[in-house]
């Protein structure tokens, strides 16, 4: 309930008292969007709830090794991914099935120049993991 009530207070800080009405209620948009807390009520969110599967064209032939065993994938194939399996795995998020507001804030503070430097890197394996949250499908991401 505290992390609730935390994150409406935060919103209520964005009301723009002039412009509201008792029939709509008017935000700064352009702050709101732009505060970390938020930004990581709404990427732990998305962690747990975006589950789906999506494709992902083979760019070149490789193998891929998992729990060893190997596996041959070749240039032009397709594969189907699941979002869950990077989203709630215990090898990348500390007690993934929970949810935890401020576990994203270090990824949304922004430093020097707007700049993402003070990101709070994920890994796996001591490898890091370059997009810990793959949202709507991977765009970006999927390369």
């Amino acid at each position: 309930m505290y992390q609730k009530q935390e994150v409406l207070d935060r919103i209520q800080q964005y009301i723009i008292p002039e412009s509201s009405t008792k029939e709509s209620t008017a935000f700064d948009i352009d702050k709101l969007s732009q505060d970390p807390l938020l930004e990581s009520a709404l990427s732990e969110t998305l962690r747990l709830h975006m589950n789906g599967l999506f494709p992902r064209e083979i760019q070149k032939d490789t193998t891929l090794t998992i729990n060893n065993r190997a596996y041959r994938l070749r240039k032009d194939e397709w594969v189907f991914l699941s979002m869950a399996g990077v989203h709630k795995s215990a090898d990348i998020f500390d007690d993934p099935r929970s949810f935890q507001l401020k576990r994203f804030v270090d990824m949304h503070t922004k430093s020097q120049g707007d700049k993402f430097e003070a990101y709070k890197f994920f890994t796996k394996s001591g490898v890091r993991v370059r997009n810990p949250v793959i949202w709507w499908g991977g765009g970006m991401h999927a390369v």
